[in-house]
């Protein structure tokens, strides 16, 4: 194997590693966005900080090593090194990292989603106790009046 495939070989498997662990990540930190752990969250989030960071250094490579030999993307490096018989192992890796990048997308945006519903919830029920706490009434399009001041209960 020639040292520009090789060198591809190695950015693509470090990519595809890294969007691995990426993934893990993600369904930890869906995890604790349902169980709503801050602190499991902070941990997942300074972790995903780390891979970013990993990320763009290999991206860098990547960009690098295609401005260098020519190429605006790997698909075309790859259409033009296809003679050369190590080609099939970064067409795989290619593929992979792809597939991994589209899994890394969809399980971000379920948990950005997840992300919202709780910070809505959690900003409707903080609106909702000001309310009580205010002596006002809470009246959310209800039809009869009630007083909604907090009770005091004696146990």
């Amino acid at each position: 194997m020639n040292r520009r495939l090789r060198a591809l070989k190695y950015i693509l498997k470090g990519l595809v590693l890294i969007y691995e662990r990426a993934l893990d990540l993600l369904d930890k930190e869906a995890h604790y966005l349902i169980k709503v752990d801050s602190d499991g969250l902070i941990e997942v989030l300074q972790k995903k900080q780390a891979l970013a960071e990993t990320i763009g250094v290999l991206e860098d490579k990547l960009k690098e090593f295609l401005e260098s030999n020519g190429f605006e993307n790997i698909s075309e490096f790859l259409f033009f090194a296809s003679r050369d018989n190590y080609v099939d192992d970064l067409r795989v890796l290619n593929g992979k990292l792809k597939s991994l990048l589209e899994k890394f997308e969809l399980k971000s945006e379920v948990n950005r989603m997840i992300a919202k519903e709780h910070l809505e919830f959690f900003n409707g029920l903080l609106s909702f106790y000001a309310t009580l706490l205010s002596g006002g009434k809470y009246d959310k399009n209800a039809n009869p009046d009630y007083d909604t001041q907090l009770m005091s209960v004696r146990a």
